[in-house]
């Protein structure tokens, strides 16, 4: 399956990708609209990378969700239910576990080691010229509320496709993400949880 990749999907792109997102190679970047809203955006998520832990809640078509707990500077917990089955995945201290439950797939927990990395990640402004894919033009949608919380709205345009981001008028910190069409599937991502006290188990692996 391939779609495109924007600016925020990097969030997602690490998680969803083993099951049902993919993304292009990136290629030179042109930010264009209201540069101040972009800056917004990337303060308001520098400042979620910044918490002790947090949670996401992907939410796909067809009802297929994912649920993410994320310890960071490299850690978090994946819990995916889709339309061919379930998956679990837990990476810290350098180990990454995954169980999945589909047909075909081999049973309990698998495990490997790895690098430590942050998985959700994403760029400064600067960077984000450097490293991102086409042109991107950002511009303000009207304040509104979203489950009683009052939120700044940011539409993100790029390569054919829109993401409308929901920012925290209190908070400062992302709420929710809305694509119309991330690799070609509608998407929502929803950010909870934050500063949660998130601990993380290594499960016995069978391999």
């Amino acid at each position: 399956m391939k779609g495109r990749r924007t600016w925020l999907h990097r969030t997602a792109a690490a998680v969803a990708a083993a099951c049902l997102l993919a993304a292009p190679a990136l290629a030179e970047v042109t930010i264009k609209g209201d540069r101040a809203a972009y800056d917004e955006v990337v303060a308001s998520f520098k400042k979620l990378f910044a918490l002790p832990g947090y949670r996401m809640k992907f939410t796909f078509e067809a009802n297929q969700t994912a649920v993410v707990e994320i310890t960071p500077p490299n850690g978090f917990h994946t819990t995916a239910h889709t339309s061919n089955g379930n998956m679990e995945m837990i990476s810290t201290g350098g180990k990454t576990a995954t169980k999945i439950d589909m047909p075909g797939a081999p049973t309990g927990w698998r495990c490997t080691v790895a690098a430590p990395r942050q998985p959700f990640t994403i760029p400064d402004p600067d960077k984000a010229v450097r490293e991102g894919s086409g042109t991107i033009d950002v511009s303000r949608g009207a304040d509104t509320n979203i489950e009683g919380t009052p939120v700044h709205t940011y539409i993100s345009t790029s390569n054919g496709g829109k993401d409308t981001i929901y920012v925290g008028s209190q908070t400062g910190l992302p709420r929710r993400i809305v694509s119309d069409k991330s690799s070609g599937q509608p998407t929502t991502i929803d950010y909870y949880d934050y500063g949660a006290n998130i601990v993380l188990t290594m499960p016995p692996c069978t391999q």
